[in-house]
């Protein structure tokens, strides 16, 4: 998670399959999904915004961020 956390500083939003390209693919799609829910129940991450995945696609792509003040919060260091 804390790979997470060091992303969303550098690149200040972006979805659970940004980050996956970011990480060039080596952990499951899937797993990259959960770890985003966790980090938003936990209160560390919240949507931002929702934008359009494309033109083929009705599901909106939801941009995270880490909430303000929660950047350095001893949770991300957990596990």
């Amino acid at each position: 998670m804390v790979r997470i956390r060091e992303w969303l500083l550098k690149v200040g939003e972006g979805s659970p399959y940004d980050y996956w390209i970011y990480e060039g693919r080596r952990i499951r799609y899937s797993t990259i999904v959960k770890y985003f829910y966790v980090l938003r129940k936990a209160g560390l991450i919240e949507v931002v915004r929702e934008v359009e995945n494309s033109r083929a696609s009705p599901i909106k792509k939801k941009l995270y961020r880490i909430v303000p003040g929660r950047e350095n919060d001893p949770r991300w260091f957990e596990g």
